[in-house]
């Protein structure tokens, strides 16, 4: 028997006779083992072998292609094909078709998937029925369709078709062998077949398991990179472009549309609004759905179209936040099928996901029309696109959030550029100055701590502050032109609001206060010039575009300027407008200091203003009290001039206290009138005011003024007249009008009414001036204000007023002020 099958073998019949497998074979070269298709069953060990080889492969198709060359090898037959049963598509696909045993893998790449609907022709009835079909004669089986011989002009003479199945019993395909080279297909042949078909099965998922999990990686793989490319972009077309590209490559569609949901207009809208797959046709998909125009080429730009949230199949989605999975376009009433009429494009099916932002909000929708090859959507394209959807809705969002930015940034742009025009000092206002002589400080006794400031009108207290900086020496020590200088305080001059007090006059007073200062005290002798500039520049800016409402009023109405700034909210602004006025073109007064003093003045001139937040005051003045009692001022040691310029920034602040009496109890009057501003809109948000901000309590104003003195004035300046004898003046001025504040309450009839823009008042005068004196006082000092605005006719007597006596009272002067 063993000499008969070598015999066989050497006969040729291994070279691909009855049963025979050809003597180079891919089992290694174990020829002898295969002499006969019945050894296959009695020798195990030749079966497992056999099954070895195809086990070992992963990729699907090399692993199809060799199970069917070794089943035409064992069952001798011409031809072979292999189907799988797609549940998801409803079908039965391959993609090893007609395979011979002389055909090369390389045979296959690019050939057309061929598919069977579920329980049509003999596969399907295979798959349906798990039953064994072998027919003698094709043509006389009602179940075989002969379409396929008349394409290809081969003919089906016999056929053997039998289920693949799992170890479970799971029918997952069918594998189908025809035409057998030396007759009918036998019994034997049906048992062999069966039984390599068992083994088949298990490689068969398991390359199919591969499949899908690489199939996984690389959809990852796209995940990540749309990532990093949405995220590197912010133009919303172009990240929308890059969108449809990887949605259309990642579950292969023919077209991709996004729709951004405006929600000013409740509509969905595109720009960028069609991707086709190059295997497309032209055109085609459901009107107000994105379809492309006839012709419409790959990437191109379409115009803008909109359509309202709830119309049509994106809008239905975008309204109810769901995805929308369409297998038939046609059968679903939502579909306009007018685009496809007009282009001849054909939408079979429709896949739309919801695009949602960080607040799970919808703010698009993306829609893929037609699977490729004619495929149905499955579960896996539902999942990966919603993962899809994710990323998208976060590079939307960030692109959206980029837009209005931008668009914000040319709007303050624009605004201001208007502010700019209307805020600068003009040539004409410049001109007008430069036309008028020259103020000399000598003349003026501008020197002096009495020097009345607001005996100028506007452009000449541009003028006397132009004296000042001769005075000081700043126009040659830091080269600064007389036009650059001006143009610097006539636009510095706008840009103070028409408010009660806390306008131009005020800064220029400061300014005046910290100039007659340095002059008295000679304070080059604890100052650089280059910290005298930044003091003094800094008062000139100190309260720029104050709004006459003061930090906690920012903070506690909510409004922009308290919610951009989180402490010393108007002192914070007051700089950062100065710097705006600096970049304008021929303001900058530091443009020819060197870049080491640009930056340091910059910074010198920020402590400045910022010192004149009450709050910081009183940090900064325990220390300074310290080291003037120690008097161990150092002017090398920079924490002792700063504390030394925090007290100047502060003293000059509130200098109106020092004030001849008339002037200051006119003063006073304008700030309070600022302050009963402040309290009505403290009252109109429904919150209390402070005392000294209730025009019910005008007549607690000498008792106010009092504390005010005592808890902030009068410890700074006998700070500073201890610093510096010269500076003794300002105590004593201070002194002066303490006792003329408590001459006040104590008489116990105090009363202040105003009627109409014209002031009165009915103060009990001072014996050295008259009623008539004290009143022409007010109406100078309000008209310099340019505003009145005690005209509520309030008027109250004081009963008997003492000062504050606890530190409550003293509180409540820090926080109004």
């Amino acid at each position: 028997q063993q000499q008969q099958q070598q015999q066989q073998l050497e006969g040729g019949e291994a070279a691909g006779g009855d049963g025979g497998l050809p003597a180079e074979s891919n089992m290694g070269g174990k020829v002898s083992k295969f002499t006969a298709k019945w050894e296959i069953i009695q020798d195990p060990s030749l079966l497992v072998e056999l099954v070895h080889d195809i086990v070992q492969e992963i990729d699907l198709v090399s692993l199809l292609h060799k199970i069917l060359q070794n089943v035409l090898k064992l069952l001798s037959g011409d031809v072979a094909s292999l189907f799988l049963v797609d549940e998801a598509r409803g079908c039965l696909v391959s993609k090893v078709f007609d395979v011979t045993s002389s055909s090369s893998l390389a045979d296959l790449s690019g050939a057309r998937e061929i598919t069977v609907p579920l329980g049509k022709g003999i596969v399907g009835h295979v798959t349906d029925t798990g039953e064994t079909v072998n027919i003698v004669e094709a043509y006389k089986d009602d179940r075989f369709n002969q379409d396929v011989d008349k394409q290809t002009g081969y003919k089906t003479n016999t056929m053997l078709c039998m289920p693949i199945r799992l170890s479970d019993g799971t029918i997952i395909g069918a594998a189908t062998v025809v035409n057998k080279k030396d007759g009918a297909f036998e019994a034997r042949d049906e048992h062999i077949f069966e039984t390599y078909l068992n083994f088949c099965g298990i490689g068969i998922r398991n390359a199919q398991l591969f499949e899908m999990s690489m199939k996984s990686v690389d959809k990852c793989e796209v995940l990540l990179q749309l990532a990093k490319n949405i995220f590197q972009e912010v133009d919303m077309d172009v990240i929308l472009q890059k969108i449809m590209e990887y949605a259309a490559d990642l579950v292969v569609a023919e077209r991709c549309s996004v729709f951004i949901v405006d929600e000013a207009t409740q509509e969905l809208y595109a720009q960028v609004f069609d991707v086709q797959k190059k295997t497309s046709g032209d055109g085609g998909g459901d009107e107000g759905d994105g379809a492309a125009a006839e012709g419409t080429p790959k990437d191109k730009k379409s115009k803008e179209i909109r359509f309202p949230i709830g119309k049509g199949i994106a809008g239905s989605v975008a309204q109810s936040g769901e995805t929308l999975v369409i297998q038939d376009a046609y059968a679903d009433p939502r579909f306009n099928d007018a685009v496809d009429k007009q282009t001849g494009f054909v939408t079979r099916n429709i896949l739309c996901i919801p695009v949602y932002n960080n607040k799970n909000t919808v703010i698009g929708v993306a829609m893929l029309v037609n699977k490729a090859n004619e495929q149905r959507w499955t579960e896996d394209d539902v999942g990966i696109m919603e993962a899809f959807s994710v990323y998208c809705g976060l590079g939307i969002h960030n692109a959206l959030l980029y837009h209005e930015t931008k668009t914000m940034l040319q709007r303050n742009r624009v605004a201001l550029d208007v502010l700019s025009y209307h805020s600068t000092g003009t040539q004409a206002e410049i001109k007008a100055i430069e036309a008028q002589p020259l103020i000399v400080a000598a003349e003026v006794k501008l020197h002096e701590f009495s020097f009345n400031a607001r005996a100028y009108d506007p452009d000449g207290t541009v003028r006397v502050t132009m004296a000042m900086a001769r005075d000081l020496g700043f126009m040659n020590d830091f080269m600064i032109p007389e036009r650059t200088m001006l143009q610097f305080l006539t636009s510095v001059r706008k840009n103070y609001r028409d408010v009660v007090y806390h306008n131009w006059m005020h800064g220029f007073s400061v300014a005046h206060m910290a100039y007659a200062m340095m002059k008295q005290a000679n304070m080059t002798r604890y100052l650089s010039k280059l910290e005298m500039l930044a003091v003094w520049v800094g008062c000139i800016c100190h309260d720029l575009d104050h709004r006459g409402t003061n930090n906690a009023f920012q903070t506690a109405s909510g409004s922009p300027l308290g919610l951009l700034y989180g402490t010393s909210t108007m002192e914070h602004h007051h700089f950062d407008t100065s710097i705006t006025i600096l970049s304008r073109e021929g303001h900058n007064i530091f443009g020819n200091l060197a870049p080491d003093e640009y930056t340091s003045v910059i910074k010198l001139m920020e402590h400045a203003i910022l010192a004149t937040d009450l709050a910081l005051y009183f940090k900064m003045r325990s220390k300074f009290q310290d080291m003037v009692a120690a008097k161990m001022f150092k002017k090398s040691n920079k924490e002792d001039r700063e504390l030394l310029r925090s007290m100047i920034m502060t003293s000059a602040d509130v200098s109106a206290i020092t004030k001849p009496w008339k002037s200051q109890r006119s003063i006073a009057l304008i700030v309070y009138s600022e302050f009963f501003e402040q309290g009505d809109l403290d009252k109109a948000r429904g919150a209390m005011p402070p005392a000294m901000m209730d025009r019910e309590k005008t007549h607690e104003l000498p008792k106010m003024q009092i504390g005010f003195i005592d808890f902030i004035c009068m410890p700074v300046y006998k700070m500073l007249a201890e610093f510096d004898p010269a500076l003794k003046p300002l105590l004593d001025g201070v002194a002066r009008n303490r006792a003329c504040w408590d001459r006040e309450a104590k008489k116990g009839d105090f009363e202040a009414k105003f009627d109409g823009p014209a002031p009165t008042a009915n103060f009990l005068p001072d014996e050295d001036e008259t009623e008539e004196e004290v009143k022409q006082s007010m109406e100078r000092m309000v008209a310099d204000a340019q505003k009145a605005n005690l005209a509520h006719g309030v008027g109250a007597r004081v009963r008997k007023v003492n000062p504050p006596t606890d530190a409550s009272e003293a509180s409540a002067v820090c926080t109004v002020m």
